[in-house]
C-alpha cells in the first residue's frame, strides 16, 4: 500500500520545480496514464450508446483507415518535432484537450468508433 502511495504523490504535478519534471520519465507516464483513462471512458460511453441507439458508421473503410492513420502520424509528428525544439517538457505539452483529441479521433477511426471520433467536440452555435 506504502508504494501505490509513493507512486501516486510522484504521479502529481508539484511545482514543477522538481528533478522529475526535466526527464523524460515523469511526463511519458503521466501521457499515457491520460491517455488510457481517456480512451477507456470514451469506449465505456461510445459502447453504451452506440448499443442503446443502434448507430452506424457510415464511411468508407479506406476513408476511414486513412483518416485514423494520418491523424496519429500527425500527433507522432508534433512530438518530436516539440521535442526537438522545446525537450521532454513537451510532453507535457502533448497533453492539452487539442492533442489529444487528434489521437483520441485517430483511434475512433481506427476502431470504427464514431462516437469516440465526436466526444471531444463541442457543438457549434446555432444560427
Amino acid at each position: 500500500m506504502e508504494m501505490i502511495k509513493r507512486g501516486l504523490r510522484w504521479v502529481r504535478a508539484g511545482t514543477g520545480r522538481e528533478p522529475k519534471h526535466h526527464g523524460w520519465l515523469h511526463p511519458l507516464v503521466v501521457g499515457i496514464i491520460t491517455i488510457i483513462i481517456t480512451l477507456t471512458i470514451f469506449r465505456c460511453i461510445s459502447l453504451y450508446l452506440t448499443r442503446k441507439y443502434n448507430m452506424v458508421w457510415e464511411i468508407s473503410d479506406f476513408a476511414r483507415y486513412t483518416s485514423g492513420i494520418f491523424l496519429f502520424l500527425y500527433y507522432l509528428f508534433l512530438i518530436f518535432g516539440r521535442m526537438t525544439f522545446m525537450g521532454f517538457i513537451a510532453l507535457y505539452d502533448m497533453l492539452w484537450t487539442c492533442n489529444i483529441t487528434m489521437l483520441v479521433a485517430s483511434v475512433g477511426f481506427l476502431l470504427k468508433d464514431p462516437i469516440i471520433c465526436l466526444l471531444y467536440t463541442s457543438p457549434s452555435p446555432r444560427d
